[in-house]
């Protein structure tokens, strides 16, 4: 996960915008999987990576946090993604039960 290396490169090491890099992004050969199971992955992957990264060492982001998780679900309901919203709680749910202790996490068997 890029933003979670990135994030944790730069506490020991400064990082640089090189504005001239290019990446290649070639489409994968196996389908990408359905809206709903990218909504759910996605705000699930958000959570654990904040709480993994940010909130421990700033707790004062926690409202940027929330803005941002609001954000994705207005966005997702106004422009009529609904299966991308409807991914997004059940990823939202399923990040709560795990850090309660409840589940074992979105990735588990």
């Amino acid at each position: 996960q890029d933003a979670d290396f990135s994030r944790r490169l730069s506490r020991r090491h400064r990082l640089f915008f090189n504005p001239r890099a290019q990446v290649d992004h070639r489409l994968s050969s196996i389908e990408r999987p359905a809206a709903f199971e990218q909504g759910r992955r996605y705000m699930f992957n958000f959570r654990y990576l904040y709480f993994k990264n940010f909130y421990p060492y700033a707790r004062w982001t926690l409202p940027a946090h929330w803005w941002a998780v609001a954000g994705m679900l207005i966005v997702a309901f106004l422009t009529g993604s609904f299966e991308t919203l409807r991914g997004y709680i059940d990823g939202f749910k399923e990040f709560h039960r795990m850090r309660r202790g409840l589940a074992a996490g979105i990735f588990a068997p």
